[in-house]
């Protein structure tokens, strides 16, 4: 078995991330349609408030079709029965008989993956471009753009947060000008130095919250966004650690090569 292969087997959460966000198509689907759930564009890593008010924070990019590998869908499909602990015992198992067929398919799903999700960038990508997004734009903002065109229609909102990247700002004004634009909901986050700097972001993001309430339906309490906050903090750290400590350091917990594999899938999902 490859050194790849076999760290896919040990770090069986890393096939589970793939699987959820090739396959966050159906699950939105399901969310939207039989559960009456509402679905907030959220462009930044901040679902916190989406979150806490009721609704399903989404990249919109995870409502496009992604290919999905057949062995991959498999072990999707064996994990809801068994869950991925004992998927991940079972190709253990596998991978202890010697048999190579596991190692290149195991190589094989990741690699399929990634490509999936990056040719899905270029073509959302591309959509931008075709539908007039500036090109002095750069090209996250561009595949940004091409994603609400694509999909923005599916969302009932749109979270914004304007930040220092005033070519950000522009982006976010211009989603107002595709066809059938969702709601959009501005967090303004002020500059430092203006002495009631906090005050102001607390009264942005109060008036976010009873916006997104409205949509939703559900009121958020201060217990319910503390937890969101804290969930929401937990995974920061944790995604810090890997990029600050891990990688930073001496010592891989596992092959480079995988590590790096790691790396473009938590950038991708996070």
């Amino acid at each position: 078995m490859s050194i790849f292969a076999d760290d896919m087997v040990r770090f069986s959460s890393v096939l589970k991330i793939a699987y959820n966000f090739l396959a966050g198509r159906e699950y939105l689907k399901r969310k939207k349609f039989r559960e009456k759930k509402k679905l907030i564009s959220v462009a930044l890593p901040f679902s916190d408030l989406a979150f806490a008010t009721g609704g399903i924070p989404v990249f919109p990019i995870r409502m496009e079709i992604l290919e999905i590998n057949k062995y991959l869908v498999y072990l999707g499909a064996a994990s809801s029965i068994f869950g991925w602990k004992r998927v991940s015992d079972f190709l253990g198992f596998i991978k202890s008989s010697g048999i190579d067929e596991l190692s290149k398919t195991v190589d094989k799903i990741i690699d399929d993956s990634i490509d999936t999700i990056n040719k899905k960038y270029n073509e959302v990508y591309d959509l931008g471009i075709e539908n007039g997004i500036s090109s002095d734009f750069c090209y996250g903002i561009k595949s940004l753009y091409g994603m609400h065109v694509s999909k923005g229609k599916n969302c009932d909102a749109v979270l914004n947060f304007t930040i220092r990247c005033s070519a950000y700002n522009k982006y976010l004004e211009t989603l107002k000008t595709i066809e059938h634009p969702p709601k959009q909901i501005w967090v303004d986050i002020p500059p430092r130095n203006i002495g009631n700097a906090s005050e102001i972001l607390m009264d942005n993001i109060s008036r976010a919250i009873n916006q997104l309430e409205n949509i939703t339906g559900i009121t958020c309490s201060d217990n319910r966004l503390r937890e969101h906050f804290q969930i929401g903090n937990q995974v920061k750290r944790s995604y810090k650690t890997i990029l600050h400590e891990i990688g930073t350091s001496d010592f891989y917990p596992c092959n480079p090569a995988t590590f790096a594999e790691i790396l473009v899938l938590l950038n991708h999902t996070f």
